[in-house]
Formats: structure tokens, C-alpha cells, sequence
């Protein structure tokens, strides 16, 4: 990456011939687990990227946006890493298209009358409110490539999220204060109870910065948080405590390690009366969220 950025200031110097001579060097790879986010191989693609388009070299910049916007290392980068592939993809995209900015078009269909649309920045965004899959369409009506994302986010009703689970596994238990296994739908109001969960890892590398999340049922209390074991207390970095909640966040060694599970315990009491609602419990990897795990969310009475 050095001589990347070494590169860039050749040109801007006006030293072309030395720039490009140090842009077509042989660079070595990263390590995945180097310290410094400088050392990181989604960072050194970006860089090159950011060379090879100052040079002028738009057809191999071109490949390599392209590969880096197939990447999904890209979306589930570090903050600094999707910063950093922010600016310079956005940059390469704009300046790409300035020329060209009456060609880059698109035809929507929704449930509406279909929409024509004139791209005149590299970015756009059109709320869907009453979108339906099988109504839905994008055509591209202009001669420039386009990148279009499709993205739907919401909360489940109570009772219908889906259990999921991807690199990593959550389980979830429930017992009493002498370890026998307990059906929380009907709870007697005053009771103490142990709510366990394990986290897993089941991908080959270490995962570090999981984020654990636990949502209790608003007639419960929390008593106390802690490791099932001891000795697993270096796996767990942070760990924060709320009314309704409990947030930890865990460092995930490789699947078949001591390190790649750590079971936590939570002692809970059924407090209030009524009927409630235990919410879904999820971990998830912070910098790569497409490793996951949820369990799904429950009905439950305490009665007097």
C-alpha cells in the first residue's frame, strides 16, 4: 500500500512515469489478523483503485469497483474500511459518469404507474412504502451501467420472526436456582429462574467484537449476569446491563477451539403480573454481519 500511496504523490508532483512504474509493482498481501487497519487487504485494494484511476487506468479501475462492490468483505468491513470504500468508490463513480450523466436512466414499476427516472448524481434513493415483490421491477433504460440495491428492514410482529443462523449458533435454556429445566409460558409471580445462552462459533477463524443480545420480558427483572465458567472470563470484552436487557460482547476463537463457545447465565425474577412477551434474543458478528444467530421470541404469563 505504500507504494501506492507513493504513487499518488509522484503524481501529483507531476512524475508520471516513476507513479506508474510503482502502481504496476508486485504488492505483498496482508495478513487477515495484522494489527494496524493500514495492513488490511480491503484497504490495500482500495488504494490501488484510487492509483490506478488517477493514472488514468479506467478500464482496470473499473474491474476492480466491480469486484470490490461483489465483495461482501465490503459491506461488513471496519469502520474505517467502509469509510475508506465509501469515498473512493463513490469518487469513481461520479467522475466516470460525468460525462455521461443523460445516459445513466431507469424505469421503476411499483404498484404506481411506472416512473422514469434521470440519474444525474452517482447515488440515489427511492422510498418503496408499499412495496410488493411481485409488482416490482427495475429496468435500465440508459446506456451506463447501474448498481441497485434492494434493501427492506423493519421488526417482526411478536411471534413471528424466523430463527436463523449462519457461522454462528445461539441456544437459549431456561432453569431453576437448583438447575432443572424450566417452561417459562406460565410463571408463578416472585419466581427466580436462570435463563442460559450459549454462543458459538462455527466458522474456521477466530471471531472477535460478537455482539450479544438479550431482550427480557417487561414482567421480569434482572438479578445478576455472569460466565457459566471462569475461565472463560477473557472471552467476554464488555458487557452493559439494563432494566430489560443485557449487552455483551465476546472475542470467538476458531470452531473446535476451548475459545469458540462461551455460555453465560442470567438470574431473572417473574416480578410483575400479566401477560408478556420474551422478544427474539440475536448475536452477530459487528464487523461481518452476515455471521448470525437468532432465536425466536415467546408469549408468557405470570400469574399472582
Amino acid at each position: 500500500m505504500a507504494r501506492s500511496w507513493l504513487a499518488l504523490a509522484y503524481l501529483e508532483q507531476g512524475q508520471q512515469a516513476a507513479a506508474r512504474e510503482l502502481a504496476d509493482s508486485k504488492t505483498l498481501a496482508a495478513s487477515q489478523t495484522a494489527a494496524s487497519a493500514f495492513s488490511s487487504p480491503l484497504i490495500q485494494r482500495l488504494v490501488r483503485l484510487q492509483t490506478q484511476q488517477a493514472l488514468g487506468q479506467d478500464s482496470a479501475a473499473m474491474q476492480q469497483a466491480q469486484d470490490l462492490l461483489n465483495d461482501v468483505n465490503v459491506a461488513g468491513g471496519a469502520t474505517i474500511e467502509q469509510a475508506l470504500a465509501a469515498q473512493i468508490l463513490t469518487e469513481l463513480l461520479s467522475n466516470s459518469g460525468a460525462s455521461q450523466a443523460n445516459e445513466r436512466r431507469m424505469t421503476v414499476i411499483s404498484k404506481e404507474q411506472p416512473l422514469d427516472i434521470a440519474l444525474s448524481q452517482p447515488g440515489y434513493t427511492l422510498p418503496l412504502p408499499d412495496y410488493q415483490a411481485e409488482q416490482f421491477k427495475v429496468t435500465n433504460t440508459g446506456s451506463a451501467p447501474l448498481f441497485i440495491s434492494l434493501l427492506r428492514q423493519g421488526i417482526p410482529a411478536a411471534g413471528t420472526e424466523q430463527e436463523s443462523s449462519q457461522g454462528l449458533r445461539l441456544k437459549r435454556n431456561f432453569t431453576d436456582l437448583a438447575g432443572q429445566p424450566l417452561q417459562i409460558n406460565q410463571l408463578k409471580q416472585g419466581t427466580d429462574f436462570i435463563a442460559w445462552v450459549s454462543v458459538e462459533n462455527t466458522t474456521p477463524d477466530a471471531l472477535p467484537q460478537v455482539a450479544l443480545t438479550q431482550l427480557f420480558a417487561a414482567g421480569f427483572e434482572l438479578r445478576s449476569a455472569m460466565l457459566a465458567q471462569e475461565e472463560q472470563s477473557s472471552a467476554v470484552s464488555y458487557q452493559k446491563t439494563g432494566d430489560d436487557r443485557l449487552y455483551t460482547y465476546l472475542d470467538l476463537g476458531p470452531a473446535g477451539t476451548t475459545r469458540a463457545k462461551v455460555v453465560l447465565k442470567a438470574t431473572l425474577n417473574a416480578t410483575y403480573a400479566g401477560r408478556f412477551y420474551l422478544p427474539l434474543w440475536s448475536v452477530q458478528s459487528m464487523y461481518k454481519p452476515q455471521l448470525q444467530s437468532t432465536v425466536a421470541g415467546q408469549w408468557l404469563e405470570i400469574k399472582p
